[in-house]
């Protein structure tokens, strides 16, 4: 889940082990992917969706965390001085 009202993620404290890489729309190069640490088990994400639906709020039956993405490879305009940089973590499997 993505929250943009403070530009986070949705945090699952236990991953799933076989997450599959969903990259942001096909046109990046390098791909960027949705962080697999953000994927949620479908009855926590409905349950997030229902309290926002009832409270127009960020849901807090969810942990959340810093926005990013996942990359293979860093893109060749990011650099270390810019303020977008931690927000891509460099894929290691």
């Amino acid at each position: 889940m993505s929250w943009t009202g403070t530009a986070e993620r949705s945090l699952n404290p236990k991953p799933f082990a076989d997450a599959p890489l969903l990259p942001r729309d096909g046109a990046d190069d390098p791909l960027v992917y949705y962080p697999r640490s953000a994927y949620l088990p479908a009855e926590e994400a409905k349950k997030a969706l229902t309290e926002h639906i009832v409270t127009g709020a960020q849901p807090t039956c969810v942990q959340w965390q810093p926005w990013g993405w996942e990359v293979r490879e860093l893109p060749v305009w990011l650099t270390p001085d810019m303020s977008e940089y931690p927000a891509f973590r460099l894929i290691s499997d």
